[in-house]
């Protein structure tokens, strides 16, 4: 009798999906363009941005490594300094000072993997009652989310910008949060909303913290973008309001796009607050949880990438020249949002939320792209994803007329 089941169909998510597609565009275009995978690079060269200072502080980083002969493993929980030169830069050195005792610390594999972390030590810690399994509200904009919460979550969510308006729909949103269980956590992404780039107002932040807070909802927040939609503090007004109002914050923070250090998988998860909301020794115990699954999985974190990040923020002359250069890179996206916008037809679509909106993405038509205009598209040497989100971060500054005049084309194609 055999032992092996039938292996259903498994694809990768859209992105990965539509970019199998590239390579051909390379051989056929002289000058393509791909708008799909969120990568941010320089709006001149088209290169993979990374911020000087880490460019300088990777040769230090590995000669110190050299020197001292650190070739071994790094405990489970990761490296230490960059733990808390991490912690500090997003939560700000006042805060930090206050939540020591209330934090577990655990270096990820990115921002992806400190997210894996927050669910795998999130399903084992919530009673899901007479449920199968726990809820999870979800900020619902990138498609891995679902990929890596879906089999340890029941999916609930929202449909982030209202249709006809083109606004971040919060009324809704705040009816989901008040319907759904009490078994239930929620996913926020703190800014540069993937996939359409609306953020919340710290308003609207201030009215879901409190409602968070009166359900007791442990709450997962996204940090993939700080210092690139609104500036460093704007980005983690969430997590360090979170942090404060004594909420279960899961803090997923990745230093791939502020950083340029996609390849190296560099992140973290901090769990704040589980002293004052469970008990100290809950907290230890979820320190423990998450330190096991990442013995589980990778046994041990990159040394190198957060050892430059460490130097970096440790340093008073490279956390300026840092933050100088990431907030210069911020404003050349501003602009290439506002160019991107002034190509597109008024009068078609309403497309305010690109130039009102901020980081990384835009998402161009609610109902996405139809395979006409996609067809269209990959006639012009751009690849684009059925949902019509485009990664403005991606576009080098000359392409956006060409991409914003035949973006007009493709709408006006019916299929």
């Amino acid at each position: 009798m055999a032992i092996y089941r039938e292996l259903q169909p498994a694809p990768l998510d859209p992105i990965m999906e539509v970019n199998k597609a590239w390579p051909g565009m390379q051989a056929e275009h002289n000058d393509p363009i791909n708008t799909t995978v969120g990568e941010l690079r320089h709006p001149v060269t088209g290169e993979v941005w990374r911020p000087t200072a880490i460019e300088h502080a990777y040769p230090r980083a590995l000669e110190q490594i050299m020197q001292n002969r650190e070739y071994g493993y790094q405990t489970q929980a990761g490296n230490p300094r960059f733990l808390q030169s991490l912690a500090k830069f997003v939560l700000r050195e006042d805060l930090y000072e206050a939540m020591q005792d209330r934090m577990v610390a655990v270096q990820a594999a990115g921002g992806t993997g400190a997210l894996r972390l927050a669910g795998s030590v999130l399903h084992k810690f919530i009673d899901a009652g007479d449920e199968a399994q726990p809820s999870l509200i979800l900020d619902d904009g990138w498609a891995n989310h679902r990929n890596v919460f879906g089999s340890d979550f029941s999916i609930r969510t929202y449909e982030h910008l209202k249709p006809e308006i083109r606004y971040y729909n919060h009324q809704e949103y705040m009816k989901l949060l008040e319907e759904s269980p009490d078994s239930s956590a929620v996913l926020v992404q703190a800014s540069g909303y993937n996939d359409d780039g609306v953020d919340r107002r710290p308003e609207q932040w201030d009215e879901v913290l409190e409602m968070v807070s009166s359900r007791d909802f442990p709450l997962i927040i996204d940090a993939a973008y700080v210092g690139l939609a609104n500036g460093i503090a704007e980005d983690s007004y969430v997590l360090r309001q979170s942090a404060a109002k004594g909420i279960l914050t899961l803090a997923c923070v990745s230093a791939s796009k502020n950083m340029g250090l996609y390849g190296e998988r560099i992140g973290a998860l901090y769990i704040l607050n589980a002293a004052k909301r469970v008990s100290v020794e809950q907290q230890a115990r979820l320190q423990q949880a998450a330190q096991r699954e990442v013995r589980g999985t990778s046994s041990s974190q990159p040394r190198l990438g957060a050892l430059a990040v460490a130097l970096v923020l440790d340093s008073e002359a490279y956390t300026y020249e840092y933050v100088t250069e990431l907030e210069s890179m911020r404003q050349k996206l501003v602009a290439r949002r506002e160019a991107l916008s002034d190509e597109l037809y008024v009068g078609r679509a309403d497309f305010s939320h690109i130039w009102s909106g901020r980081g990384l993405f835009t998402r161009l038509v609610q109902a996405g792209f139809t395979a006409d205009q996609r067809t269209y598209l990959k006639t012009q040497g751009i690849l684009a994803l059925p949902n019509s989100r485009l990664n403005i971060g991606g576009i080098k500054a000359e392409h956006i007329p060409r991409v914003g005049q035949a973006v007009n084309h493709a709408l006006s194609l019916v299929e």
